[in-house]
């Protein structure tokens, strides 16, 4: 077959399928912007961007319900820090009082005498270990077991609410099928003149 005819006909193909391109409508108005910038896909897998917050972080804009939801939520993970703080320096004290008590009594040269005073120290270890220490570390056991959940749920409200945005996206924003088969339909006609053009050698 001719080359330059193969040539011509190819750009031809890619000219006009350009030029269908550019007939495509505009974005609808009402489409999140986090969905009319170019967003690089494989930086989602890498962190560096997340589309889900993005599209939640319009709807805040939006709803003051839901920016008061998130403060109440953001302060409540940060507020146990203060109350953890408040209970390990206090732990820290007891601690290291028994640490100190019992290192004094180790000085001790009467053996009867040390002995009776560390076993007072060890029933007094014993009890705050019983009746506080262990009460508290239970109860931490159980909030770190409810902010599991309660970062789970906000999880999934998120993804639910920014769904409904990308599902409306879907409905409201799909192209028009006309450019690809258009696009299509010229592959086919350039195949058969290939085809054609292959045939008169024979």
């Amino acid at each position: 077959m001719n080359k330059p005819i193969i040539i011509i006909m190819f750009c031809m193909l890619v000219l006009s399928s350009c030029k269908n391109n550019r007939k495509q409508p505009t974005t609808a108005v009402q489409t999140p912007k986090a969905l009319t910038e170019d967003y690089d896909i494989s930086s989602f897998k890498r962190g560096k961007d997340n589309l889900v917050i993005n599209l939640y972080d319009e709807l805040l804009d939006k709803d003051s319900s839901l920016m008061k939801l998130k403060k109440n939520y953001n302060a409540l993970i940060n507020s146990e820090f203060d109350s953890l703080d408040m209970f390990n320096a206090y732990n820290r004290n007891n601690a290291g009082y028994y640490i100190d008590a019992n290192d004094m009594a180790s000085g001790i040269d009467d053996s009867l005498i040390k002995m009776r005073i560390k076993q007072v120290l060890a029933e007094s270890q014993s009890r705050y270990d019983t009746t506080i220490v262990n009460r508290h570390n239970a109860l931490i056991k159980e909030i770190e077991r409810k902010k599991a959940k309660l970062s789970d749920l906000y999880t999934v409200f998120r993804i639910e609410r920014t769904l409904q945005m990308m599902e409306s996206y879907q409905k409201k924003n799909l192209p028009s099928a006309k450019p690809l088969e258009g696009y299509s339909q010229k592959i086919d006609e350039v195949i058969y003149q290939l085809n054609k053009e292959a045939k008169k050698k024979k």
